[in-house]
């Protein structure tokens, strides 16, 4: 009982009756809901889902009394479909941009994640994050060597199943990474990575 009231202290209590009762932008499926811990900052545009076919834990696993916050942002009709119960540590940061889509089966992360999605992201099912790592689908800012031909790089990530990202890593546009591969710390990856393999 003591724990219950310990996990309950914990979470953001206006936060958790909103988003999963009262926000049209929330489908809930079996009765999975969102969890924001204490420090949970989210926004969801009114065009947006966030589709639950798993408990969603956002800023969980805090030390003592942190104040630390993780991000939750959909913008546009951004959505975020997670397929496994999820857990995102504290000072994480998950952004889906308008028209974009994001699919995250069941994964483990350390603390201080990034991922951004401007046009698709998919992470495969029991993948392991180290800390700090980033994902992101799109250079964000126009590039190449002069006006005329600047454009935005952007394309879409595909992570397999059992991948491990290990701390620091990198995983940029247009990477797919194969089934039990393992990305090493301070690794940057581009392209196409095949199953099992060791970078």
């Amino acid at each position: 009982m003591l724990g219950k009231l310990r996990k309950l202290n914990q979470i953001s209590i206006i936060q958790y009756l909103h988003y999963n009762y009262f926000c049209k932008s929330v489908i809930r499926k079996n009765g999975h809901k969102l969890i924001p811990y204490k420090n949970s900052i989210i926004k969801l545009s009114p065009d947006s889902k966030l589709i639950l076919d798993g408990d969603f834990h956002l800023n969980c696993n805090k030390i003592g009394n942190s104040k630390a916050e993780a991000y939750l942002v959909l913008n546009g009709t951004g959505q975020l479909h997670v397929k496994g119960n999820l857990r995102i540590r504290f000072g994480s940061t998950i952004q889906v941009n308008n028209a974009a889509k994001a699919v995250f089966n069941r994964f483990s992360c350390n603390a201080h994640i990034n991922i951004q999605c401007n046009n698709e992201i998919t992470i495969g099912e029991d993948c392991m994050m180290g800390r700090n790592v980033v994902i992101y689908d799109s250079a964000y800012h126009p590039t190449f060597t002069s006006i005329k031909n600047m454009s935005i790089s952007q394309a879409p990530i595909r992570i397999g199943n059992h991948v491990w990202l290990g701390a620091n890593s990198v995983i940029m546009q247009g990477t797919e990474i194969g089934d039990g591969s393992i990305i090493g710390t301070n690794a940057y990856v581009s392209g196409k990575i095949e199953p099992g393999t060791f970078i």
